[in-house]
């Protein structure tokens, strides 16, 4: 079975929020990757589970090098399964553009 893959879009130097809903007894334990590598929490990343029991991973700051596919890998003993979030990172460039009024 295949696995839909959302887009989020992000504005350099802007946080992503990725969110992820898991339900399972026992509770499932949750890691998030991307491109296949765990993410451990940090200065700019903070996982947490809200109130309604969304597993968040806020991505702080966003650059360049946070572009690609996360991942959260939801497990307990009933088996796995994870969902998948492509993060794309949009960048403005501003370029002054003189005017010749004469």
């Amino acid at each position: 079975k295949g696995v839909f893959t959302r887009t989020c879009m992000v504005t350099e130097g802007k946080h992503a929020k990725l969110s992820c809903f898991v339900t399972g007894h026992p509770k499932p334990h949750i890691v998030w990757r991307k491109d296949g590598t765990n993410i451990s929490e940090g200065r700019r990343h903070i996982m947490y589970e809200d109130q309604a029991e969304n597993f968040i991973l806020k991505i702080l700051y966003c650059k360049q090098n946070d572009n690609g596919l996360y991942t959260c890998n939801a497990s307990n003993m009933a088996g796995q399964t994870y969902s998948a979030v492509l993060v794309i990172l949009f960048f403005f460039y501003f370029s002054q553009i003189e005017i010749d009024t004469s």
